[in-house]
C-alpha cells in the first residue's frame, strides 16, 4: 500500500501538469529551442533553455506517475483497468472484473 503522503504528492502534482497557462510557457519555451536555425538567434535559445530550467521539474507532463486505483502501487500499473497486477489479480478471484478468468494452460 503507497504511502499516504506519495498519494498526496501526485494529487499537487497533477494540479501544476493540468495548469493550462503553465503548459502553454512551456511548450513555447520548448519550439523556440527546438525552432530550426536562422528563426531564432543562439542567444535567443539560450535564454529560452535557461528559462525552461529555471521553472519548477514538476510542472513537465513526464513526472506524473501512474497508481493503482485501489492501493496506490506506482509499479506494473495495468492501463485498461488502472490497477496494478495484484489488485487485478485479487479482484478478478473476487469476480469483481467481469469477463476476466485466471488462465489454465
Amino acid at each position: 500500500m503507497a504511502r499516504v503522503a506519495k498519494r498526496e504528492q501526485d494529487k499537487k502534482l497533477l494540479v501544476l501538469i493540468n495548469n493550462k497557462s503553465r503548459q502553454e510557457k512551456r511548450s513555447s519555451l520548448r519550439n523556440i529551442i527546438k525552432s530550426p536555425e536562422g528563426r531564432y538567434t543562439p542567444e535567443e535559445k539560450m535564454q529560452a533553455s535557461f528559462d525552461l530550467q529555471s521553472r519548477k521539474r514538476n510542472e513537465s507532463k513526464t513526472r506524473r506517475v501512474t497508481r493503482c486505483r485501489a492501493c496506490g502501487r506506482n509499479r506494473s500499473v495495468l492501463r485498461d483497468f488502472n490497477m496494478c497486477g495484484h489488485c487485478v489479480r485479487k479482484y478478478v478471484d473476487l469476480r469483481y472484473l467481469p469477463g476476466m478468468r485466471k488462465s489454465s494452460w
